[in-house]
């Protein structure tokens, strides 16, 4: 499948810009979203199962609430043909980079979305209607359109990350979260506010 120039002209650009905010005001930033996604959750009790990631260079890392080991937690783990699963973690497990430099659990416990409430997915930028804009690799669009049941999904990303624009870039794969989380707080996606 061939990726829209603009597209790739878009991820570029949110590079350039994540990483200049992260530079600037990544610290403070992480810790309003892990502020606000623990407001949230404690607001939600049925979020106490969650995949989780382990963040690359620039991306809101929530790791530091995964010390207390109030949440069940799952993270990604890629397999052969550009598939994802996730597996069981808790905060000190091993974690191996895979080839894209991504730390994933060495765990042999796959969790299955029937065993989970929340999907935490990290975004390069991301739209006010819910969709996120990945790195190209389809890995979550891809685990997601796979599954009859889904957990609740949050992007979460920075500010600084929206894209004004949504329907130029959101493909017929792509899947729509039902949250955002940012260093703002925690919304619904556009379409479902009051």
């Amino acid at each position: 499948m061939s990726v829209p120039p603009k597209k790739l002209q878009l991820r570029d650009s949110l590079r350039v810009t994540r990483d200049e905010f992260f530079a600037r005001s990544g610290a403070e930033a992480c810790r309003n979203i892990r502020a606000s996604f623990l407001h949230w959750a404690d607001a939600n009790d049925f979020a106490q199962r969650v995949f989780a990631y382990a963040p690359l260079a620039g991306e809101p890392d929530l790791s530091e609430i995964w010390r207390s080991r109030r949440f069940a937690l799952a993270l990604p783990r890629i397999q052969a043909a550009r598939a994802m699963d996730f597996f069981a973690y808790q905060h000190g497990d091993t974690l191996i980079p895979n080839k894209f430099n991504i730390p994933e659990p060495a765990a042999r416990t796959v969790m299955t979305p029937s065993n989970m409430d929340v999907m935490l997915i990290p975004a390069l930028g991301f739209t006010i209607d819910g969709y996120r804009i990945g790195y190209g690799g389809g890995f979550y669009d891809r685990y997601l359109a796979g599954l009859t049941t889904r957990p609740r999904i949050i992007i979460v990303s920075f500010d600084a990350l929206l894209v004004p624009d949504s329907r130029e870039f959101v493909e017929t794969h792509d899947i729509q979260a039902d949250w955002i989380l940012t260093e703002s707080g925690i919304v619904p996606r556009s379409d479902q506010r009051l």
